[in-house]
């Protein structure tokens, strides 16, 4: 039996004895010879176990506030557990978030290397080379026309294939330098960059060089040309980018 249900009990008990006191007392009386002095004497105990049965009836409001407060210390230590349930939700919910955020990036990034790694595939050697050629001799070359212009009077049909690897791979790195910062930039952009050859890095420096193109200066220079052998055209056009870049 629970302690409400007791306490419910005890209060009828107590309320039903008050009520039949009244009844007993009196069937007691009617029997009496001496009524006057047993109605006295039976007065004087039917006042105390009114008394009685108030003080019980005090004593049992008492220990249902008791309970009440128990309760309700009950359901606080309740509540702060399911609060502290609730937080580690939200915690493990923010850690999920983050993870298939992670996960997120991951999986584009990779697709969008695979997309830009077979449209490099379809650059022939030759093309490759002879753009460079073409951008190192625009670079050389004292023009009072834009470098963009320049470049457009190279082989159209070379430049059919290799400007639109270049124009993706400047999408691919931009992106990655909006959505990364620090070393994660590093490391994405030193691994796209370490899945092409030399010779499409160079091109690439050239290209984004010639049209101005670089989402993030320092990275475009350090980590597009790492490991590759600086030569004497490199050079001058890895100063040349500075300064174009700077004049932007």
């Amino acid at each position: 039996m629970s302690t409400k249900k007791a306490v419910i009990l005890t209060i009828i008990i107590v309320v039903g004895l008050w009520l039949l006191t009244p009844f007993i007392l009196n069937q007691i009386l009617s029997n009496s010879k001496d009524i006057g002095a047993d109605r006295g004497q039976f007065g004087d105990m039917y006042g105390f176990v009114t008394s009685l049965f108030s003080g019980i009836t005090i004593i049992g409001l008492v220990y249902t506030i008791i309970q009440q407060r128990e309760d309700i210390r009950i359901a606080r230590m309740a509540l702060t557990k399911q609060e502290e349930e609730l937080k580690l939700t939200r915690n493990e919910f923010k850690l999920q978030n983050k993870t298939l955020k992670y996960q997120r990036f991951d999986n584009t990034f990779f697709n969008l290397l695979n997309l830009n790694l077979e449209i490099a595939a379809e650059i022939k050697p030759t093309t490759t080379q002879y753009l460079i050629n073409g951008c190192v001799e625009i670079l050389n070359r004292d023009s009072s026309t834009t470098l963009e212009n320049e470049y457009s009077k190279l082989s159209s049909g070379k430049r059919s294939s290799a400007d639109p690897f270049a124009s993706s791979m400047f999408q691919f790195i931009k992106w990655i330098c909006e959505e990364k910062r620090n070393e994660g930039r590093k490391k994405y952009l030193q691994f796209a960059f370490s899945q092409l050859n030399p010779d499409e890095r160079i091109f690439l420096f050239y290209y984004f060089t010639l049209y101005k193109l670089h989402p993030n200066l320092e990275d475009f220079r350090s980590y597009l040309l790492e490991g590759i052998e600086r030569t004497s055209n490199l050079t001058k056009a890895i100063d040349l980018s500075k300064r174009i870049f700077q004049e932007n």
